[in-house]
C-alpha cells in the first residue's frame, strides 16, 4: 500500500512543517519542508512505530524527498512480512 504510505507520511509531515501546503512527495524533507535533524528523528521514530518496523540509519543517507521516505518504509514493510511469513 505505497498510496497509504505516502499519504500517512504526508499528514504527519504536515502537522510539523510551518507550512503544510509545501508537503509534496517530490518535496526535499530537510531542504524544502525545513526539518532539521530532530524533526527527522521524530519522524521517523513515529514511522516506526506506525508501520512495525526499524529504520536503519545507513537506509536515511538515501532518502531526500517525502517519496523517497514512502518508498523506503514500503521496503522496509515487505521485507519485514517476508521474513515473518
Amino acid at each position: 500500500m505505497p498510496d497509504a504510505d505516502l499519504d500517512f507520511i504526508m499528514g504527519e509531515l504536515r502537522k510539523v512543517v510551518k507550512q503544510p501546503e509545501d508537503v509534496r512527495p517530490e518535496a526535499s524533507v530537510t531542504r524544502e519542508l525545513g526539518l532539521d535533524s530532530l524533526a527527522v528523528m521524530n519522524l521517523i521514530m513515529v514511522l516506526e512505530d506506525e508501520f512495525d518496523i526499524l529504520i536503519p540509519m545507513d537506509k536515511l543517507a538515501d532518502v531526500d524527498t517525502v517519496q523517497d521516505l514512502a518508498t523506503l518504509t514500503g521496503s522496509l514493510k515487505s521485507q519485514n512480512e517476508d521474513e515473518c511469513a
